[in-house]
């Protein structure tokens, strides 16, 4: 079992950052850029053939791009090579995967690929820096819990 040791928790596929895994590896996130702030918007301008300026209409969201990096502190060189194994494994930019923020105040997901190559430089025997680029096509965050409504029809017919 991880336990946490800063907030916020960040969860995809089996990976979790800001965590001792269960293998004694620290993963701290130590930028994230992407995911708290807004997504990108994508204007609406036609510029004007005859005229200054453009005319200017909805702007729309583009995808949401999260970059996460940070270090990562293992107990012994072996395990270092098994910790890159794993956060590697935890992406594929066939899969769609969810990411999961666990911030102080709530919980939001995404559903994210990999859109860039997980990113691993050695730093000495015991601790590496990593990289993840995902790319979320919804750039809304959702809450986890599902709500499900349901309602029936009427079962009289009147004629």
């Amino acid at each position: 079992m991880s336990t946490q040791t800063d907030s916020p928790l960040y969860s995809i596929s089996t990976w979790q950052g800001n965590v001792i895994d269960d293998y004694g590896v620290l993963w701290v996130v130590e930028t994230e850029d992407g995911w708290s702030s807004s997504p990108p918007v994508r204007p609406t301008l036609n510029e004007k053939s005859a005229g200054d300026g453009a005319w200017s209409g909805p702007g729309f969201y583009a995808s949401r791009v999260i970059n996460l990096t940070g270090k990562a502190y293992v107990p012994s060189q072996v395990e270092m090579l098994r910790a890159k194994d794993r956060i590697k494994a935890a992406v594929n930019p066939r899969t769609a995967l969810q990411l999961r923020v666990d911030e102080l105040h709530l919980s939001r997901v995404a559903t994210v690929r990999m859109s860039d190559r997980v990113d691993l430089q050695d730093h000495g025997a015991h601790a590496f820096t990593w990289a993840l680029t995902l790319v979320a096509a919804d750039h809304r965050r959702y809450s986890p819990d599902t709500v499900t409504v349901s309602t029936t029809l009427p079962t009289t017919l009147t004629v």
